[in-house]
């Protein structure tokens, strides 16, 4: 009896060959495009605000303390996190509603309150006493700060948004890096806020 085979029964073709290996490498290469990909983040991070791309190193940049007018420079607010109210160019309802909830945020953070602290960042044209004293009233906790016109619009070039800024504010999230890489219109509702420090707090291992 003859037990040969043919060549076609010894061998898969070519197109089946070509076909196994599309199954096995096309899989393998998206997955690493998209692990290489400037997006990578947004794939494991799905945040509320907008990323900052890159984020703004704070250590060099002056900070004015309005108490005793002493400059200090950002590098003071390594080690913890920080959100930053950045007010609009009068403190009223939004700004209070703004300041009241940043408070609330902090308290919902239970026992991760304490890596958080808060800093209010009056405009360089802002009504600055007014701010000030309305703060250091009603929320004596938070840190305040003020920067000159050359500063601020050098560190927030390209990052803020004028309308917010002037009307309601913005909100920033600096990492215990020293770097801001997270902002929000201080429209916002602030429980968006809240689970995406909550998010950050969790997967961080600083701060």
């Amino acid at each position: 009896m003859n037990t040969s085979t043919t060549p076609s029964a010894r061998k898969p073709s070519s197109w089946t060959v070509l076909l196994l290996a599309l199954l096995f490498i096309v899989p393998f290469g998206l997955a690493w495009y998209y692990y290489q990909s400037k997006d990578v983040r947004e794939f494991k991070l799905v945040n509320h605000g907008e990323l900052i791309r890159p984020a703004r190193d704070i250590k060099n940049i002056a900070l004015v303390d309005p108490s005793n007018e002493a400059q200090f420079l950002g590098s003071e607010l390594k080690g913890s996190w920080w959100i930053w109210y950045v007010s609009p160019n009068r403190c009223q309802q939004e700004c209070h509603d703004n300041l009241y909830n940043i408070k609330q945020m902090i308290t919902a953070l239970g026992k991760d309150s304490e890596r958080v602290s808060t800093l209010f960042v009056s405009l360089p044209d802002c009504q600055v006493q007014a701010c000030e004293n309305y703060v250091l009233e009603h929320y004596p906790t938070m840190k305040q700060a003020h920067m000159d016109s050359k500063a601020f619009n050098t560190f927030f070039d390209g990052v803020t948004e004028q309308l917010d800024r002037e009307r309601v504010g913005e909100i920033y999230i600096s990492d215990p890096r020293g770097f801001v890489m997270m902002r929000y219109s201080g429209e916002i509702n602030h429980q968006y806020i809240l689970k995406d420090l909550k998010r950050l707090l969790k997967v961080s291992q600083i701060g």
